[in-house]
């Protein structure tokens, strides 16, 4: 009977991490939908507001007064542009928000490779990111650029642009506020990288190591897809998604480490509940931490009473679970130390109040927050001394009580 329990728990275990593994992997492909919704907004945002300027420019008309407008349109817009601007037909600015400290000359787009795909397609086009002109600090854009139409002829009178600093992009903002470690990247077409939110100046503008294999796959990464980044060696489990506005891919990548430890943690404490369940022990502690992230190991302390006869079981029993690498009795250890932090929160005025500050002060317990009416004390040690500390702050006012189980070592330089 007791076998069968603990194979029941086991697989119940599994199944836990195998739905919550799903579930994050539906997440990943849920933050690259997500991601690319937000970019596909603000660029129809941005061609919104440059159809309605390229009716407002004057081409042919002085730059000052070109320049005014802009500046009034720039200034009246809720979204963060770096700049809105105007030129000819040969690239030649005729008008902008902000004109750069060298001059207008400076501004001229004939050399931008953003500007001969708008001559080429006569669509609006949304370009790879440059560094900026206009701006003291010369930082990351992306331009977008748009035809001025002809009157009564195909050919247009000049483009209209505006510029959006890449940290202000709000696809950007949304992959930063994921789990550290966590990337976006944009691809275009031929495997550029546009937008990258990790090592940034590095990748801007640069082809991709591993296009050519995936630009191969229409169908979108994610649900439990796994990439060995081919940049900075990370594992990373992805979601991508393909813009609807641009012909661009957004790949949206989290480090399995860190969104897959909660998950494992709690399939470790499934499997010791399970394993001590099914044979009647008793847990009184239980403590489980990773340690190792690249190796992927965790340390599970255990706190268990039972005759020397029990505890070779469950010593024995531990052992033979799959996950477990090493087994070792720390109490039984003359080496060994345990330690254990709790808070203890007391809630006293008046006598009782100096009373348990003259406690914490023996048991060298540290105030870490403090009312006219209560402490929080922080308190470190061994089980037994918490205990004490604990019995002795009862009728002082002890309302609430947070232990964090036993943690153990071994003293000198062996290792488990």
């Amino acid at each position: 009977m007791a076998l069968a329990f603990v194979a029941l728990a086991w697989i119940r275990a599994q199944d836990r991490l195998e739905a919550e593994e799903r579930r994050i992997g539906e997440r990943a492909q849920d933050n690259a939908a997500t991601v690319t919704r937000a970019l596909d907004a603000q660029i129809e945002q941005v061609q919104a507001l440059l159809q309605s300027v390229a009716y407002l420019v004057d081409v042919d008309a002085e730059p000052l007064r070109n320049d005014t407008l802009l500046r009034k349109i720039f200034r009246s817009t809720a979204t963060p542009y770096a700049n809105v601007f105007a030129a000819d037909t040969l690239g030649r600015n005729v008008g902008a928000a902000l004109v750069a400290s060298e001059g207008r000359e400076s501004m001229n787009l004939s050399i931008r490779p953003y500007f001969a795909e708008v001559r080429r397609t006569g669509r609006f086009t949304a370009g790879a990111p440059v560094r900026s002109r206009a701006l003291a600090d010369k930082p990351w854009i992306v331009p977008f650029i748009a035809p001025i139409p002809g009157s009564g002829s195909a050919r247009p009178r000049g483009y209209v642009g505006a510029t959006i600093m890449l940290d202000s992009l709000e696809a950007v903002r949304i992959a930063r506020r994921l789990p550290a470690g966590s990337v976006l990247t944009v691809l275009d077409e031929f495997g550029t990288v546009i937008i990258r939110t990790l090592d940034t100046d590095r990748w801007l503008g640069r082809k991709y190591p591993t296009f050519s294999e995936q630009g191969q796959r229409d169908q979108p990464t994610g649900n439990d897809t796994i990439i060995i980044s081919a940049i900075d060696s990370t594992h990373r489990l992805f979601g991508s998604e393909r813009s609807e506005t641009t012909p661009w891919r957004v790949y949206v990548g989290l480090p399995v480490d860190t969104i897959y430890a909660p998950a494992r943690k709690q399939f470790v404490q499934d499997l010791v509940i399970g394993l001590f369940a099914g044979r009647g022990y008793n847990i009184e502690s239980l403590t489980v931490a990773e340690t190792d992230r690249n190796a992927h190991t965790s340390r599970v302390t255990i706190v268990t009473r039972g005759t020397p006869h029990v505890l070779g079981q469950i010593e024995a029993q531990l052992e033979k679970m799959v996950s477990t690498r090493h087994v070792q009795g720390v109490t039984r250890d003359p080496n060994g130390l345990e330690r254990e932090l709790a808070l203890v929160k007391v809630r006293n005025t008046g006598a009782e109040r100096v009373e348990a500050l003259r406690v914490a002060d023996i048991f060298r317990a540290r105030v870490i927050d403090t009312t006219h009416e209560s402490f929080v004390f922080e308190i470190t040690g061994a089980p037994n001394k918490i205990d004490k500390f604990a019995e002795l702050m009862r009728p002082l006012g002890l309302v609430e009580l947070s232990r964090t189980g036993v943690l153990s070592i071994t003293r000198g330089t062996d290792a488990l």
